[in-house]
């Protein structure tokens, strides 16, 4: 699904972003992808979002060549991410409703299918009753999930999440990433960046750690298997 083959990165202002850093993600996997500021987890994002070109290396995501990604290509590449920011990005104009209804819409959806998704993605990130409200109006934990839903309203094969609970609440940081579980289990592949230790150690799954641009460790479980490293 995923694939970086010694990839590096140097932007414009000469800093050295990645360096010739190499990993592979299946089908339905999920990833956190953890690191102090300043460790590359950022530009990893932006390559997978195709926002910036490596400098070398090559970057293959569910079957397109990034590097080599035409412009007419992108739109449709782009189609199938699901992303999550840690600021949620809502439209504050638009209601709950609307704002997941809105990402159907810019893909061209039709009204009947909306209709059927958008209540069922409301049920999963209990938020029924809440279709009316808007961003404003909705506690920090609640925008996370609307967030959530839009992003998977269109039904990604990958689903990346940038620092999700960045800005919530112990409590609300654990029921969003048993949401993004919930998501990977029904089929998506999930890559999260975070540096949130609490979170990566709970569900014990696959851990990319980066410092300074490299790749210090890939493992499956807890955080803390490797004490030499900082966070």
């Amino acid at each position: 699904m995923i694939d970086f083959e010694n990839v590096s990165m140097i932007y414009r202002s000469g800093t050295e972003a990645l360096h010739g850093i190499s990993f592979h993600v299946d089908p339905g996997e999920f990833v956190f992808i953890t690191g102090k500021s300043g460790s590359g987890k950022s530009t990893i994002i932006k390559l997978l979002m195709r926002e910036e070109k490596p400098t070398t290396g090559d970057i293959f995501v569910n079957g397109y060549d990034l590097y080599n990604l035409s412009r007419y290509d992108l739109p449709h590449y782009r189609r199938r991410l699901g992303v999550v920011f840690q600021d949620c990005r809502l439209l504050m104009n638009k209601t709950v409703y609307q704002n997941i209804e809105f990402a159907m819409e810019v893909v061209g959806e039709s009204n009947r299918t909306i209709k059927q998704v958008v209540p069922k993605l409301l049920h999963m990130v209990d938020l029924v009753g809440k279709e009316k409200a808007f961003p404003d109006e909705l506690a920090g934990g609640e925008q996370a999930r609307v967030a959530l839903a839009r992003a998977i309203a269109n039904n990604p094969d990958i689903l990346i999440a940038d620092e999700p609970t960045g800005n919530l609440d112990p409590r609300t940081s654990t029921e969003i990433i048993d949401l993004l579980y919930k998501v990977n289990q029904l089929g998506t592949t999930v890559v999260v960046v975070t540096h949130d230790t609490k979170i990566v150690d709970r569900l014990q799954q696959r851990v990319i750690r980066l410092k300074a641009g490299n790749i210090i460790s890939d493992t499956e479980g807890s955080i803390y298997e490797d004490e030499t490293c900082e966070y």
